[in-house]
């Protein structure tokens, strides 16, 4: 099956080290490295002995000319400007992105509750809630590994997807939004970034809340995938689709309800398949979904604005035994107008019509000067043609 970190999500399904292509398309990166791309050090060294022969070290040495245009400090230098974004490499802008988003982030561990929290600290040091997850008693994953065993059954008919899925899953998405990374490379960028979001904070859940695998419950579960090496709840893999399912609708065409439904169904289906490969149980991925969507709405109101819905997942809820036998379900709402209609006990008080923004008093705006709103501009532009 293959090194271990290929499954858990940081250096192989992902693409962060590979499939995303930011280190390879974009702009010819090996060119840039002195001894890839068949050039040797060697040769670089011997030309550039060549070039400089008979000319006086420092003789050409000028101020900084680089006809890059403005912005310039008093003293000639560039000052930070989001124009420089476009200079950088996709790796590099994925790591600002991640320090950028995560300052405004806090996170937060109820021992007591098993409750994990995430939450936005605005410029007054108001938090407002983005997604909590509380984690399910024993007695529900002893139930559902009994789910996960019955589940097996579908193995077959599924191992083609849930091996590849292993690996990447990217194709699950470009096929349906029509992605190339010629002509769409910053919608590419846009997941791969949301991907790297989402790894960070639900390992922080997943270290917090501690829950063994299936595999761990019952001999007879026997993963047909390497169990990742980390804990199972909540599951990565849903927490990661919801967000990209939910974004990739937002910088396609927000409209489009077809499409929403379509991204909606792969989340599901990607979740599931960690489900029916014997690595995650059913309730991981009710939490993932509910953590996924909302941090999708907040990822998108950081680069364009419109406000997010806090939402949680009660594992603990009464009646204790109600998720026992939860299976992931998009016809099964995880909010509701006024948190409680026709919910189920892990979704009520998730209030759809409670919208939250991150600076109170001027709803629905983003911070124009921040990499993450720059990334979205560029993405709006591959779709707004």
């Amino acid at each position: 099956m293959g090194r271990l970190d290929g499954y858990d999500g940081y250096d192989g399904y992902d693409g962060y080290d590979g499939y995303d292509g930011f280190d390879g398309y974009d702009a010819a990166a090996s060119a840039r490295v002195p001894g890839s791309g068949g050039v040797s050090a060697a040769a670089l060294l011997r030309t550039r002995d060549l070039l400089v022969r008979g000319i006086a070290p420092g003789s050409q040495t000028r101020a900084w000319t680089r006809p890059w245009g403005p912005p310039v400090s008093f003293d000639g230098l560039p000052v930070p400007s989001t124009r420089w974004l476009a200079r950088l490499s996709g790796t590099v802008r994925r790591e600002l992105y991640l320090s950028e988003l995560l300052d405004r982030l806090r996170l937060s561990h109820d021992v007591g509750a098993m409750r994990f929290s995430i939450a936005h600290e605005t410029r007054r040091g108001q938090r407002l809630p983005v997604a909590d997850v509380v984690r399910p008693p024993l007695a529900v994953f002893v139930e559902q590994a009994r789910l996960v065993e019955h589940w097996a059954a579908l193995r077959a008919e599924r191992t083609p997807e849930i091996q590849a899925q292993v690996r990447t899953y990217m194709p699950f998405w470009t096929a349906i939004g029509h992605l190339e990374p010629s002509t769409t490379p910053y919608t590419y960028e846009l997941i791969t970034a949301t991907i790297q979001i989402a790894s960070a904070l639900v390992q922080r859940a997943k270290y917090a809340l501690v829950c063994p695998r299936p595999a761990q419950y019952s001999p007879l579960v026997q993963p047909m995938i390497q169990t990742p090496e980390h804990f199972a709840f909540p599951s990565g893999h849903a927490t990661q689709a919801f967000a990209i399912a939910h974004i990739l609708s937002a910088a396609i065409d927000p409209a489009d309800r077809a499409l929403a439904d379509t991204l909606q169904r792969q989340a599901e289906m990607i979740a599931t398949n960690r489900v029916i490969a014997g690595v995650h149980f059913h309730v991981d991925s009710l939490a993932g979904r509910v953590v996924g969507q909302s941090l999708g709405e907040y990822l998108v109101h950081r680069g364009q604005g419109g406000g997010w819905v806090g939402r949680g997942f009660r594992g603990r809820a009464r009646p204790s035994g109600s998720l026992s036998h939860a299976e992931l379900d998009l016809s099964v709402a995880i909010d509701a107008p006024g948190g409680r209609a026709g919910l189920e006990p892990a979704y009520r008080g998730n209030d759809r019509n409670r919208r939250y923004d991150a600076d109170p008093g001027n709803a629905g705006a983003a911070d124009p000067d921040t990499a993450w709103a720059w990334l979205w501009q560029q993405v709006r532009r591959e779709w707004r043609v």
